[in-house]
């Protein structure tokens, strides 16, 4: 098994990408 597939890439950005959103949400620069 690939330490690093692509969509396990695919699910950290996802959730990268909503926890930028929720910090923009909480603390709007």
């Amino acid at each position: 098994m690939s330490p690093l597939c692509p969509h396990q890439l695919r699910n950290l950005h996802h959730l990268f990408a909503l926890f930028c959103g929720s910090m923009e949400v909480l603390f709007p620069t």
